[in-house]
């Protein structure tokens, strides 16, 4: 499993933009193949701090993903919208639910 996690915080003005942007885009980012989940999480300290998480079945699902405009999409939204972005990739070979 891959998890992508975009990590950001908004100017005041644009909190309300972005969390409506990434919440259309997540219903996109869901449907696609090999997309296990998509969720986008608002801090309880800071309303403006966002966190868009992904994860993916392979690293091949991931590729193809980010060669979509939809990926250029949710880059575009955070570099736009954003004062300052991360971008994080972890890989889990193996995952135990518990």
């Amino acid at each position: 499993m891959i998890i992508l996690t975009f990590k950001a915080k908004a100017a005041p003005e644009n909190c309300r933009e972005l969390l409506q942007s990434l919440t259309t885009m997540l219903e996109h980012v869901r449907k696609l193949t090999g997309c296990l989940s998509c969720y986008c999480y608002r801090s309880v300290e800071d309303d403006c701090e966002f966190f868009f998480v992904e994860q993916w079945a392979t690293q091949e699902h991931l590729n193809a993903y980010m060669r979509l405009d939809l990926y250029s999409a949710i880059q575009g939204a955070f570099k736009i919208l954003t004062e300052h972005f991360e971008i994080e990739l972890t890989t889990a070979e193996d995952t135990i639910q518990l």
